[in-house]
């Protein structure tokens, strides 16, 4: 082999590793194009989703912890590290806390359906709403059928009771907001609106009998974890233990200056018995 072929092949792979700059502006551009994808997203609540959000979120987080901090003007530098603590939050919560295995009302995002419908749409506009978004919250509840396979008794207390006020939505409002409303699709959306209201019955009679039989555990992340969100999405400088001592000190001070000013209001009081008697009054 010649010198003049090796180094060819030498620079020719070197032209192929070399990295292209990265634009910030652009990586800003597509963060704010993305952030909002989730609302609309089939199977969003998928334990595949949530795999390939994570997958995505650490491409997200290496292409912008690859810019240098000190090419960028202040704003940007502020802009930079906003992002990355958003980022980091969406890491912890699909690598770290992963509560769709243990809470049920993960799974019932019923809230902008609710307000869209008493909303200011036109009938068109919440028709087309609903043919798009009940499909989804079926998924969404499939998913939780599926995926939740530990037991926290705060969460499926919660969780029970959720489900349980949520029928009103699927046996009355959507039915209400038809009977105002002159659109071609009603039939359909009446389909798809009892689809939801059987799976919600699954949900909740699943929530109430097959739950409690999982592997019993807590709401607790852990230390580590709890660490990583102060330091990193919070940008907090305290950890675990430091923001306990913090807290307590500013406990103690807020309850000093109550004090100091129930005496000023009522020296015969103690603190306690003059806030009963402002709460009585």
């Amino acid at each position: 082999m010649s010198k003049t072929y090796i180094i060819l092949l030498f620079f020719c792979f070197g032209c192929l590793h070399d990295p292209k700059p990265v634009n910030f502006s652009e990586i800003v551009e597509s963060f704010n194009k993305n952030k909002n994808d989730f609302s609309t997203t089939p199977n969003r609540l998928s334990e595949k989703f949530f795999s390939s959000e994570l997958n995505n979120v650490k491409k997200e987080l290496k292409r912008l912890r690859s810019v240098n901090i000190d090419d960028l003007n202040d704003e940007q530098k502020i802009d930079h590290r906003f992002i990355e603590s958003l980022l980091v939050g969406k890491e912890i919560t699909y690598e770290d806390i992963q509560s769709w295995k243990r809470d049920p009302r993960d799974y019932m995002n019923f809230r902008t359906l609710s307000s869209n419908l008493n909303g200011p749409k036109s009938c068109e506009e919440k028709a087309v709403f609903l043919l798009k978004t009940l499909p989804i919250i079926y998924n969404d509840l499939n998913s939780g059928l599926e995926q939740l396979v530990e037991y926290v008794p705060r969460f499926q207390e919660l969780g029970l009771y959720m489900a349980k006020n949520s029928r009103e939505i699927f046996d009355t409002e959507i039915k209400n907001m038809l009977n105002t409303c002159d659109v071609a699709s009603k039939t359909h959306i009446l389909e798809a609106s009892s689809r939801v209201l059987d799976q919600l019955t699954r949900f909740t009679q699943f929530i109430s009998d097959d739950l409690p039989l999982k592997k019993e555990t807590t709401f607790s992340i852990g230390k580590a974890t709890y660490n990583k969100m102060l330091k990193n999405q919070f940008l907090l400088d305290y950890n675990d233990e430091t923001l306990w001592e913090f807290g307590w000190v500013e406990f103690k001070r807020t309850l000093s200056e109550m004090d100091a000013l129930a005496r000023k209001i009522d020296s015969s009081k103690t603190t306690k018995e003059l806030l009963i008697a402002i709460k009585m009054n």
